[in-house]
């Protein structure tokens, strides 16, 4: 199977308006058009007892892989097609793997142990399954999501606001904590063999490039609210 490496460059923005940054978006000479519809994204993220996937990103380690459940629409109630993502990354490029899971019910009062039952459920492969058995969730995050594809059709942008983070115990039937993030985050993805030509789009942009994981910060957030 030919794997999908891709560049994901992401940028925050602190000092602009959500109208202000589609403005830079709609005005670049690649001719950025919106498609799909604007969507609420929710997260899962797992990780280990070590918090390993956490501490690979922030210390840069260039091999990494991290583990979330993703699906649509509003963050609690009854979850139809939810997909599980191994998010790997090698240097600067990263691809995605994506697996089918069962449908199951969100609630506020979160019991992170559920999921072993979803996943054993799901018909996961088994190495994905094993390496799953060692994981917990850590992080719930949910934001809302712009669309943007370039008039060559070689480069997706997207534009995330409403950005919330909430933390996630390992007791039964804790409620979920809440922290909104009022920073907005734009990224650009586009395939490998494009990275020659994105320098001459990014540079119409006034944002700041960084390597922004909302799972970093979702964990970082949720830390500073506690602690």
């Amino acid at each position: 199977m030919e794997i999908d490496w891709r560049y994901e460059r992401k940028f925050t923005v602190k000092d602009l308006s959500f109208d202000q940054v589609e403005d830079f978006i709609l005005g670049n000479s690649y001719l950025f058009k919106e498609i799909f519809s604007v969507r609420q994204v929710n997260n899962i993220y797992f990780d280990d007892i070590h918090y390993s996937a956490y501490y690979s990103n922030i210390e840069g380690l260039s091999e990494r892989k991290k583990y979330r459940m993703r699906w649509y629409g509003e963050l609690i109630g009854d979850i139809k097609n939810p997909i599980l993502e191994a998010k790997v990354k090698k240097a600067s490029l990263g691809t995605k793997f994506h697996f089918n899971i069962n449908t199951f019910k969100m609630k506020r009062r979160f019991d992170p142990n559920i999921f072993n039952n979803i996943f054993k459920d799901s018909q996961l492969p088994d190495d994905i399954y094993s390496e799953l058995l060692t994981l917990s969730p850590t992080l719930v995050n949910s934001y809302r999501r712009k669309y943007y594809l370039s008039g060559n059709g070689l480069y997706r942008v997207t534009i995330d606001t409403d950005i919330s983070y909430y933390y996630v115990s390992q007791n039964i039937n804790h409620v979920l904590t809440k922290s909104d993030h009022d920073e907005i985050v734009v990224e650009i993805k586009y395939a490998h063999e494009d990275d020659n030509c994105v320098e001459n789009l990014t540079n119409q942009f006034p944002f700041r490039l960084g390597r922004n994981s909302k799972y970093v910060q979702g964990v970082s957030t949720v830390n500073d609210l506690l602690y």
